[in-house]
């Protein structure tokens, strides 16, 4: 694989972008925190970030309509324009948390399509034989970005300023770009008919109201995505109370772990001795229970060790979800679809993040992962007792 020399160029830049994005959160949600030491505040900055990607479904049509590597650069230097000029705010000394709102909602306007455009872009570099190898490169990429970068800025945060972490940021799209430009592929783009235009934007929508399983799953992630908006606020929370940010970056980290482990390791146990109805009903269930287990650790460093356990569960469900898209839903909507999906299922997140912002006044962490843990477990039940989720199996479609 690594021999296709724009598939690595490529993954490369996704590794680049990852890299910067992983350090760009961590580090001003910490800082965010400091300046206002309110979770109300932690609530609208992770709102910022989250709503662009309501719009998912009005963007996800017309992707195919151009050259994905234009669109790659694009997008890396929509996020890069905004994150330079929340360097120089820092740089001069300005702490306005209305500012650096308003700044990272467009960076991640333009950087909420890069992992699509590179998803669709993938088929067009690599052969069909080799493509299951490819998104397992691309899968491994983002994980192990994430908590390799996430517990290194984690300890930065505690050494250097945000001024000089947002420089790194800078730097990896930077070369991300410069990455992304050497991609040598001519597109050959296909032919859209006015006709067809306006009738695909909301085609997703009726493909997922018109499945009623499909529907469950579909509102089952917009409700765990609400209560992640609040996870967003409540780690930042746990770490500031024990007045580390080295923590910060190890309980973001020891997440990414754990979804790399269940996404890959467990879910290659589990698939070859269960359906993917029961994969997916009972891991979502052991995923809640582990997280109500999570509320008795808020107060230690064995969060860290309580989360990565619970996240193995959250990636076996990453790995058992998307079949039923597939193959319950026509293969030439399935672009469609999983951009409505996305955009159903993350508006709740940004709207969680504000909602959990302002409760985090009023309720402690311990409190959050019990109603955390118990949506979990009423999504998992609701499954169970779905015959159409509970039994669908690969083998019978």
């Amino acid at each position: 694989m690594l021999k296709n020399v724009n598939f690595k160029y490529l993954l490369l830049g996704r590794t680049m972008s990852n890299l910067g994005d992983s350090i760009y959160y961590i580090a001003l949600s910490w800082y965010i925190m400091q300046v206002t030491d309110s979770g109300l505040w932690l609530g609208v900055f992770n709102f910022a970030i989250f709503i662009p990607n309501a719009l998912s479904f009005l963007i996800g049509p017309y992707l195919d309509k151009y050259n994905k590597r234009m669109l790659l650069i694009i997008c890396e230097w929509g996020q890069l324009l905004p994150i330079l000029a929340l360097t120089l705010i820092v740089f001069n000394g300005i702490e306005n948390p209305y500012i650096i709102c308003i700044i990272v909602a467009t960076a991640s306007f333009f950087g909420m399509n890069t992992y699509t455009i590179q998803d669709a872009f993938i088929p067009k570099l690599v052969s069909k034989k080799d493509l299951a190898h490819a998104q397992m490169y691309m899968s491994f990429s983002y994980n192990a970005v994430d908590y390799v970068f996430n517990a290194l800025t984690g300890i930065m945060l505690k050494y250097l300023s945000l001024l000089y972490l947002l420089m790194i940021d800078v730097f990896a799209l930077m070369i991300a770009i410069i990455t992304f430009s050497k991609i040598n592929y001519k597109e050959k783009l296909p032919k859209i008919l006015t006709t067809e235009k306006n009738k695909t934007v909301f085609l997703g929508f009726k493909y997922i109201f018109s499945e009623k399983s499909i529907l469950k799953l579909t509102l089952g992630g917009a409700l765990v995505n609400f209560c992640f908006g609040g996870l967003s606020i409540y780690q930042v929370i746990i770490a500031n109370d024990q007045n580390s940010p080295i923590l910060y970056g190890f309980i973001m980290s020891s997440m990414a772990i754990g979804t790399l482990i269940g996404s890959t390791i467990a879910s290659k146990i589990v698939l070859s001795k269960y359906t993917i109805g029961r994969i997916q009903v009972f891991a979502t269930l052991f995923f809640g229970v582990t997280l109500l287990a999570s509320a008795l650790f808020v107060s230690s460093k064995f969060i860290i060790v309580s989360l990565a356990i619970s996240f193995i569960f959250l990636g076996v469900t990453h790995v058992s979800n998307k079949p039923f898209y597939q193959i319950l839903i026509p293969e030439q909507h399935l672009g469609k679809v999983f951009s409505t999906k996305a955009s159903i299922s993350i508006i709740t997140m940004p709207l969680g993040s504000l909602f959990f912002g302002w409760l985090s006044l009023y309720i402690n962490p311990n409190i959050f992962f019990i109603l955390f843990g118990s949506s979990y477990c009423f999504i998992g039940i609701v499954y169970l007792l779905d015959s159409k989720i509970r039994d669908f199996s690969l083998n019978d479609n």
